[in-house]
């Protein structure tokens, strides 16, 4: 019985976080790329920091991309996995089922 409300917890756990990035998803950054300046290292880092929340929104809408079209090359690049890096690292150190 214990270890059945254990499981129970930690499928509770996952399915408030997938809501949380559902409802997070709303406050995804959109904006028309004819009329913005390329992205550098900051937007690549925030764009990369984001990407959980993003991706959700993006299956639910054509106006939210993941991926910022406007790089400036390996500044943007290297910001995006870093902060991507981040987040999954912290989303994985949170989640450990041992």
């Amino acid at each position: 019985m214990k270890k059945i409300l254990e499981i129970l917890r930690k499928i509770a756990i996952v399915v408030s976080f997938s809501y949380l990035l559902v409802v997070l998803s709303a406050c995804a950054e959109t904006f028309d790329i004819k009329k913005t300046e390329s992205h550098g290292f900051s937007n690549g880092l925030w764009h990369g920091i984001t990407l959980p929340v993003s991706f959700v929104g993006s299956l639910t809408s054509d106006n939210i991309s993941i991926y910022g079209v406007n790089n400036n090359g390996w500044r943007y690049d290297s910001g995006f996995v870093l902060g991507a890096a981040m987040v999954f690292m912290a989303i994985g150190r949170g989640t450990s089922f041992e």
